[in-house]
């Protein structure tokens, strides 16, 4: 017989059951369209045939762009022409060649509007006056509101704490923010925040039936976003809240081996693949306080599963293979069963994960690394023991 504690860990974990089923049926797509994505923003511009988008796609040059060291040397490339743009700058109009945009003093121009508006802002293909290249970045405008500010303020944190840091590659770079000063500014432009742009998001992918039927290739993507959504839980202290595959982005990826991660003093290595992972869009991210923050972690690594198995009931897009959706809903059965343990052993108490030992993010990043991280990898795609082919010379740190 289930003690009304025993029946309460039940129902939540019946209404992740349930909300993993709403997701599956349902399905969440990103906000924009893809046209927010720089192949898509290639193909308006002067690389205008599908063949010459084709062969810039594939060029040495393209695919290095985002390597770490490369972005963190674009990002002080670009933060010094920024150097004249305060942070209480508002936009004015400029015309591109008959197309309506944006202007920041001439020197941030935002030339045109990538993707649709959605009810957190839109967004715009953006350059920078005298960048070589003329690399196209974006930014997104929203209203000054408490969600926006949080989305820039984790962004800020992330890139200047992280990225530039080089303690992880699986995050969006942000080169500047801004907040209009003028009173009677529009509110849906007060907030401005240029960041980088990527390839795509994860649902670009997995609807890709060669994508979704290559094991290791889905493995490996998936092991990703495990790692970016706990870095963001041990390094920004935060759950995300809004883990669905239109907020998993990508970048191109050339190099080949192993990259370095280190948790809780301990080494692993993941085995690179041809695309970088990043988690995106904090509007609703919350800080990490106390007990009741166990089911919303539990919550973003489930969803990150749901992400996974969302085409498995579509018509039109061919699933995964039944061995590979076999695996997924094992991973969810773990996870409930780790969900009781770890909720049967703090809800005695109501002190803060502060004054533990571990933090709960701590515990859960080390249940999933060693039950689902290192069980669930084959073929070496996860090692713990140092491979001969390691790429990054500074360690990725899933807790900081």
């Amino acid at each position: 017989m289930y003690s009304k504690s025993s029946s309460s860990k039940d129902r939540r974990i019946k209404v992740i059951q349930a909300n993993i089923r709403r997701r599956l049926l349902l399905g969440k797509t990103s906000l924009l369209k893809r046209e927010v994505f720089l192949q898509d923003v290639l193909k308006s511009d002067k690389y205008s045939s599908a063949s010459k988008v084709q062969n810039f796609l594939k060029s040495t040059f393209f695919v290095n762009r985002f390597t770490l060291d490369t972005r963190i040397y674009y990002y002080a490339y670009i933060s010094k022409k920024l150097t004249s743009v305060s942070s209480d700058e508002c936009l004015r109009e400029k015309d591109f060649s008959g197309a309506s945009g944006f202007t920041i003093k001439d020197v941030v121009d935002l030339q045109k509007k990538i993707g649709t508006d959605s009810f957190n802002g839109s967004i715009y293909k953006t350059s920078i006056k005298n960048v070589l290249g003329a690399f196209p970045l974006a930014t997104k405008l929203m209203e000054h509101n408490e969600a926006n500010n949080t989305e820039v303020s984790v962004m800020t944190d992330i890139t200047h704490k992280i990225i530039l840091q080089k303690k992880s590659k699986h995050f969006l770079i942000n080169y500047k923010t801004c907040v209009c000063s003028e009173e009677d500014y529009p509110k849906e432009r007060k907030l401005i925040s240029i960041n980088e742009i990527a390839n795509g998001d994860l649902n670009s992918l997995l609807d890709n039936s060669k994508n979704a039927n290559n094991k290791e290739l889905f493995f490996n993507l998936m092991f990703q976003c495990f790692i970016s959504v706990g870095t963001f839980h041990n390094s920004i202290n935060s759950v995300h809240q809004d883990i669905h595959a239109g907020n998993f982005l990508w970048h191109l990826n050339n190099e080949r081996g192993y990259y370095h991660y280190i948790f809780n003093g301990n080494s692993f290595y993941l085995k690179s693949c041809k695309y970088n992972v990043m988690l995106y869009d904090f509007g609703y991210a919350g800080k990490i306080r106390s007990k009741k923050s166990i089911l919303k972690i539990l919550s973003d690594y489930t969803e990150i599963i749901t992400s996974f198995l969302k085409n498995e009931f579509e018509e039109d897009i061919a699933p995964p293979s039944d061995e590979i959706i076999a695996s997924l809903y094992e991973l969810i059965d773990i996870l409930m069963v780790e969900y009781k343990i770890i909720s049967s052993k703090y809800s005695a108490t109501s002190s803060s994960p502060k004054s533990k030992s571990k933090s709960y993010q701590q515990i859960y990043f080390d249940y999933i690394l060693n039950n689902i991280l290192i069980p669930f990898s084959f073929d070496n795609m996860l090692v713990t023991v140092k491979p001969s082919n390691v790429i990054n010379k500074n360690p990725y740190y899933i807790d900081i």
